[in-house]
């Protein structure tokens, strides 16, 4: 391992983070350009002319409800809305998951119903390939997962992964052979215990965080107790990667916000080029905290120029993608 900070910090990525900041259940969002010196060099927001409901993210295209609980997908590259054609009468106990399928390099979109008919268990499970010319297609083979619209997802490599906490698993979505799958958790789990977790896609494959519980705990969410990805989905292979590692809040009022202020959200981690990346803030400061693989260390970054007050973001990137084949042209979003 290189534990050179110099070397480190020099080969580092110099490119700006091009981050969204969504205000769901709202009309607009930000996309963010900021230098890692914490510069915040542009900012643009895009309405969506609507509120938002249930927003996923996938490659610079956004998919969400409006307030008819019909399902609209944006390219945030041209402003270009489209309603997604939908597979019946729409409804609020409709949930959906959004993601690109990289085997067939082709974007999907699966939906399905959860009611109290059937104890809130998917039912009615379709998918459809979005491109010119498709239709639903419904999943046969649909095991009795239950809530799966409230449970936190994430996307990796074509996959859709969400934590079941009542069943203490993972519940998995191949997007390529469109089949639902369950992975074990990793051994190390006290299932005795109320497991704080997050999640988040490194790159392509699913990372799972434990995190400290904040009653018993003044660390707050601010120590990685474990973190593993999952490696191979079907053997229900966990690697390690880290361990009791304190990430450095010194200096910042975060631990005392996020031990104290009653609706703090978790931070938020992501990944970034092989790096850890978590994002959090105090209510008035916007903290990045940037974990290298190589050195084994963090480095701090202090964001300035956002006037909000939680920070939950999700990377940036061009997409030229033609949506406008994938449904009904609604109306280009206000810049």
């Amino acid at each position: 391992m290189i534990q050179d900070p110099v070397f480190v910090d020099e080969n580092r990525s110099k490119d700006p983070f091009h981050w969204y900041l969504f205000y769901e259940n709202d009309e607009y969002a930000l996309i963010k350009t900021v230098y890692p010196d914490g510069i915040t060099a542009r900012s643009k927001q895009v309405n969506f002319l609507c509120p938002i409901w249930s927003l996923r993210h996938c490659n610079g295209l956004v998919a969400f409800y409006n307030d008819n609980n019909k399902l609209l997908l944006c390219n945030h590259t041209n402003g270009v809305l489209v309603h997604i054609p939908t597979v019946r009468k729409p409804s609020d106990m409709e949930h959906f998951e959004f993601g690109f399928d990289s085997l067939s390099k082709k974007y999907k979109v699966l939906v399905w119903m959860e009611d109290e008919a059937t104890d809130y268990c998917l039912s009615d499970v379709h998918i459809r390939t979005l491109e010119k010319d498709s239709s639903w297609r419904p999943i046969k083979e649909t095991p009795p997962f239950r809530n799966l619209g409230g449970n936190p997802q994430v996307n990796a490599n074509g996959t859709l992964f969400w934590f079941d906490a009542d069943e203490a698993r993972i519940i998995s979505f191949d997007l390529a052979d469109e089949t639902f799958g369950i992975t074990k958790l990793p051994g190390e789990i006290d299932l005795e215990k109320d497991f704080k977790h997050s999640m988040f896609d490194f790159e392509g494959y699913l990372a799972l965080v434990e995190l400290p519980d904040t009653e018993d705990l003044e660390t707050g969410h601010f120590q990685i107790i474990n973190l593993w990805i999952l490696k191979d989905v079907a053997s229900h292979q966990w690697i390690s990667m880290l361990k009791n590692t304190i990430i450095p809040v010194e200096g910042t009022n975060l631990n005392h916000y996020y031990m104290y202020e009653e609706f703090a959200p978790v931070a938020d981690f992501s990944a970034r080029n092989g790096e850890i990346l978590i994002a959090a803030a105090d209510g008035h400061h916007q903290y990045i905290f940037l974990y290298s693989f190589l050195n084994g260390q963090f480095k701090r970054i202090r964001i300035t120029g956002l006037d909000i007050q939680h920070i939950k973001v999700k990377n940036h990137v061009r997409n030229r993608v033609n949506i406008e084949e994938f449904g009904k042209r609604a109306y280009l979003c206000s810049w």
